[in-house]
């Protein structure tokens, strides 16, 4: 899990005044904590790492003294981006194949989420990548702004949830690295994914699928997407919006099963 701390800067930072961005609560319960919490309570996952640097902040809650001494729950330092981090994850844990990846700053998530992504994406590829569709978004929060990749076959958003099964993944992470620095030079960042692959989908569109196919052949792996049917998986915590629908998420869930205020945290 990347839960890599944030600048003053931060949306989330400024709007709630707190000091780091994993460790803002939401009804009393930090993020971090709360995303933890769903980890451990997935039974595909056996191990959990945290890019976190200060894991001293969260020792004192029962759930993370139980993991830590089972040996379920370890802590490295975070990089300088979260791409890096991932890397700093491979040198300590070289074998850590299969790995999901996941971030703090997902407190919607759920165990029937992360199982659902696991057991629906394809057990070949090298990398799956979780997506929810618009259509499932905008029926269900019509108020939720988010970002869309505007595909033949609809609208997709991100859900940072991420399955690398093989060292040859990492080649992503490189790319991904490359477009971190070149985020604010949009034609460096089109030569990185192909001029003729942004003709083709500027004239003629491309499916989710092909899209995927294409970024395969581009950088020698087996990368798919895996449609996941819940809105609130497409919902991270960014900006003061997000963090307003997801405690309104959270104090419906709250009331309609009780049984939440006895989580483990």
């Amino acid at each position: 899990m990347l839960a890599g701390n944030r600048n003053e800067d931060d949306p989330i930072v400024k709007y709630r005044g707190t000091a780091n961005k994993a460790m803002t609560p939401i009804l009393d319960v930090p993020m971090l904590i709360r995303v933890l919490d769903t980890l451990l309570s997935c039974g595909e996952i056996h191990q959990i790492t945290v890019c976190f640097d200060e894991p001293e902040l969260i020792q004192s809650y029962d759930l993370v003294q139980k993991a830590v001494k089972q040996q379920k729950l370890h802590f490295i330092n975070t990089a300088a981006t979260p791409a890096s981090s991932v890397q700093a994850f491979l040198k300590a844990y070289p074998n850590g194949y299969p790995f999901l990846l996941t971030t703090a700053d997902h407190p919607l998530l759920t165990s029937s989420m992360v199982t659902n992504f696991i057991k629906n994406s394809d057990p070949y590829a090298d990398l799956s990548v979780g997506l929810a569709t618009e259509k499932v978004i905008q029926s269900t929060y019509p108020q939720s702004v988010r970002t869309y990749y505007r595909m033949r076959d609809g609208g997709f958003s991100g859900c940072n949830l991420y399955i690398i099964r093989s060292r040859v993944a990492e080649k992503v992470i490189v790319f991904w690295q490359k477009m971190e620095r070149y985020r604010k030079k949009p034609l460096r960042l089109i030569a990185q994914i192909g001029w003729w692959s942004v003709i083709r989908f500027r004239l003629f569109g491309l499916t989710i699928n092909q899209a995927f196919k294409i970024l395969s052949k581009r950088l020698g792996v087996n990368a798919q997407p895996t449609i996941i049917p819940y809105a609130e998986a497409a919902i991270d915590v960014d900006k003061p919006s997000d963090f307003d629908l997801a405690t309104q998420i959270l104090q419906n869930r709250l009331a309609s099963d009780p049984k939440n205020s006895s989580r483990p945290y």
